[in-house]
């Protein structure tokens, strides 16, 4: 999740080896903004790259020596606000954090 101001609003993105989807919840209603396949085979982890900006948001995964762009969300209108971001596990997957880097530019 980013962009998490409180429960019913935050922008939430869901991966897994199969497909990526991108959507918004506002005022607790789901909205779906993309739902793309893609081939991460069968690797047990993967590397995800987030890129914040005032107005663009982009989400990347390590494919081989690649960087494969998954979305890429531009602000038409107020500068993205500082929120929160979350992690959460929907199932029986692990998650793992390693490596987190914060950069800013």
């Amino acid at each position: 999740m980013l962009q998490y101001l409180d429960s019913k609003n935050y922008l939430l993105y869901e991966m897994d080896r199969k497909s990526f989807w991108a959507g918004v919840i506002q005022k607790g209603t789901r909205l779906e903004r993309v739902k793309a396949p893609q081939n991460l085979g069968n690797q047990k982890a993967f590397t995800i790259q987030i890129e914040v900006t005032a107005d663009r948001l982009v989400q990347k995964v390590r494919v081989g020596d690649q960087w494969k762009v998954l979305d890429t969300f531009c602000r038409g209108g107020p500068r993205f606000h500082p929120g929160q971001v979350r992690v959460s596990d929907q199932g029986n997957d692990e998650i793992a954090i390693s490596d987190f880097q914060f950069l800013p530019k």
